[in-house]
C-alpha cells in the first residue's frame, strides 16, 4: 500500500512538473532557434524546476527512512524543525505519551509527517502544532494549522494524502478524523495502542 501510495504521488507531482519542464524546454529551443527567446520564457522555465524541487523536497520529506533510535519525541521534535527550516512555518510540538512500541511508534510518525505536509501543500498557514497524548488505550496525534482550512468531503476520494492516510490508518485498527474550520484546520490520528504499521 506505502508503495501504492509513493507511486500515486510520484505521478501526479513529480512526473507532472518534470513534464511541464520538457514542454517549456522544447518552447525555449523553437524560441532560440526562431530568434524569439526571451526573459519570460527563461522564468517560466526557472520558475516550474523550482516548483518541482519544491515538491521532491515535500514527498522526500514525507516519505523519509523512520529514525526513532532516540525515540518517537525526539524524531517528532526532528520532524518539526526541519519543518520549520525548510518552510518557514513555525511548529510547535506537545507531546506527552508514554511508552508505545516500535510499530506504533511508526504509525504516529508517519501520521505526523502526512499532517505537516497536507499543512505544507494547502493551509497557507504561518504556524502549525503536532499534539500528542494517549487516551484511553490509543494514541492520539493531531496536527493543527492556521490556515486558509479546507472542505474535507471534497479533498477526500482521490486516493492520495488523506485517503492513504485514512487507508493506513485503517489497517491497525485506527482513524481519521478532520477539522477545515479556516484559522484552526485540525487533522486527528487516533491509533490503538499495540497496532501494527
Amino acid at each position: 500500500a506505502e508503495r501504492e501510495r509513493l507511486a500515486r504521488e510520484l505521478h501526479d507531482t513529480i512526473a507532472q512538473s518534470l513534464t511541464g519542464l520538457v514542454l517549456l524546454g522544447q518552447r525555449a529551443r523553437r524560441e532560440l532557434r526562431d530568434g524569439a527567446l526571451d526573459d519570460e520564457t527563461l522564468a517560466l522555465l526557472e520558475d516550474a524546476a523550482r516548483e518541482a524541487l519544491g515538491e521532491t523536497r515535500a514527498l522526500v520529506a514525507a516519505t523519509a527512512a523512520v529514525e526513532l533510535g532516540s525515540g518517537l519525541e525526539a524524531a517528532l521534535e526532528r520532524l518539526a524543525a526541519r519543518f520549520t527550516r525548510e518552510t518557514g512555518i513555525a511548529v510547535e510540538t506537545r507531546l506527552t505519551v508514554g511508552e508505545l512500541d516500535r510499530d506504533a511508534e511508526v504509525v504516529v510518525l508517519r501520521c505526523a509527517q502526512e499532517g505537516l505536509a497536507n499543512v505544507r501543500k494547502h493551509s497557507g498557514a504561518a504556524t502549525a502544532r503536532v499534539e500528542l497524548e494517549a487516551e484511553a488505550g490509543q494514541v492520539v496525534v493531531r496536527v493543527r494549522d492556521d490556515g486558509r482550512g479546507f472542505d474535507p468531503v471534497a479533498r477526500r476520494g482521490d486516493g492520495f494524502g488523506l485517503d492513504g492516510l485514512a487507508a493506513r490508518l485503517e489497517l491497525v485498527g485506527g482513524r481519521l478524523e478532520l477539522d477545515g474550520t479556516a484559522g484552526a484546520t485540525v487533522l486527528t490520528a487516533r491509533i490503538p495502542t499495540g497496532a501494527g504499521a
